[in-house]
């Protein structure tokens, strides 16, 4: 298996690239349906936003003249998430009119029998209350609500579950859309100008864009990160301003060096996002950036990644105001990278992080070049903060393998 990779790597990160192998050459292709797409989305005290933001992923997939699931999984009890699940208990048929769903579907994970050794990294079952249509022409959503316990906090945890579960309903159902998106809960995708940089920020169809993106070659497509505060609603503030750190990070993605398939939007193949998602979750329980991981895995079988420039994906950060919590946004995204860095190692990470200050101010210049509005007093202002915590995460980097799945700022 070695001989197959042109640059050395750790024996942590080739075990995993066997996995995701085994688990690929199980699945079961002969049900693809190429108008069906199966949308993943993880969900802890997002009662706020997950409605509206469930409501326009169904306008996407019907605008996309695509059918298929949009599957909840309300991370470790879901925490005030599970009010959005007692609402649709109380009328559930008044709930699929106002998101736009033919049908809601409710599940809970079950409880893992016995004492096992890493329980952290065993996927638990997924048990629905009716199943998974095996032809759809409309939009179905399943909202499954994970046990709360130790072993399931943390966003790797629930999508251990759900892919898990992906994978099952492909062994044992023929379930197999052709498409697979990952989103977060709060979600939306527009459209950009991508010489100009301006965000158009009515609705769009986004999910459109990125499957046309991915019909040019490339197998797996992500949209642009935007970081941007939201209100009290759960709406996108646009008039918010970003604080300078996230903007930075913002501009970036996409550019060389920068290209992370975010899991606000990422768009593949049901096998390989599946395939490769599984064997994350259980081989590394501890990570905090599963879709920096996923990108070094998919460059690493030769899946060819690429960010779509057109279009944008909102991930939610704090505002200006909140300094203490911005900068730790900012180090939890940094030590998990310096995790990935260890996990795939120094060489093949070259391909996939830059860690230059040089290349990234490069780039910004370049974008002001090209006529988009870079402010570098603003931006300037978050380069001592961004030294201290680049400081402070590469000396206490993600443990993949052994950290809590939930950051925690000391």
């Amino acid at each position: 298996m070695g001989s197959k990779w042109p640059i050395a790597i750790p024996t942590i990160f080739k075990d995993l690239l066997e996995d995701i192998e085994v688990i690929r050459t199980s699945f079961d292709e002969a049900q693809n349906d190429d108008q069906r797409i199966a949308v993943i989305v993880s969900a802890f005290d997002e009662k706020d936003v997950l409605p509206s933001t469930l409501k326009e992923m169904v306008e996407l997939i019907k605008g996309a003249d695509l059918s298929g699931e949009i599957f909840v999984i309300l991370n470790n009890g879901g925490g005030n998430t599970v009010e959005f699940v007692k609402r649709i208990v109380k009328n559930k048929k008044k709930l699929e009119k106002q998101i736009g769903v033919d049908k809601i579907i409710l599940g809970k994970t079950c409880k893992l029998k016995g004492k096992w050794k890493n329980s952290n990294t065993i996927p638990r079952k997924i048990k629905l209350d009716q199943a998974v249509p095996k032809k759809t022409s409309g939009v179905t959503l399943v909202v499954i609500r994970q046990d709360q316990e130790p072993d399931n906090a943390g966003k790797i945890r629930g999508l251990r579950d759900i892919y898990e579960f992906m994978r099952r309903q492909n062994q044992e159902s023929d379930y197999c859309p052709r498409y697979l998106l990952t989103i977060d809960a709060e979600t939306r995708l527009r459209r950009r100008d991508p010489k100009s940089g301006h965000i158009f920020i009515e609705p769009c169809y986004g999910l459109k864009n990125l499957i046309e993106y991915s019909k040019k070659g490339t197998v797996m497509v992500g949209a642009k990160n935007l970081s941007i505060p939201y209100d009290a609603e759960g709406n996108p503030n646009w008039q918010a301003t970003t604080p300078p750190m996230q903007e930075v990070s913002s501009i970036l993605h996409g550019l060389e060096g920068y290209q992370w398939l975010p899991g606000g939007a990422t768009l593949g193949s049901f096998k390989d996002v599946v395939s490769i998602m599984c064997a994350i979750s259980r081989k590394l329980p501890g990570s905090w950036v599963e879709d920096t991981m996923l990108t070094a895995a998919a460059k690493a079988i030769g899946i060819e990644i690429a960010i779509d420039q057109e279009v944008i994906h909102t991930n939610r950060c704090p505002s200006l105001e909140e300094r203490k919590m911005a900068s730790d946004q900012i180090e939890r995204w940094l030590m998990g990278t310096e995790g990935v860095r260890n996990v795939i190692g120094p060489s093949f990470a070259k391909t996939v992080i830059n860690r230059k200050l040089t290349k990234a101010v490069a780039h910004l210049l370049s974008e002001f070049a090209k006529g988009r509005k870079v402010n570098f007093l603003y931006l300037l202002k978050g380069l001592n903060p961004y030294f201290d915590v680049r400081k402070r995460s590469r000396l206490k980097p993600n443990d993949f393998i052994n950290d809590p799945a939930v950051f925690l700022q000391c």
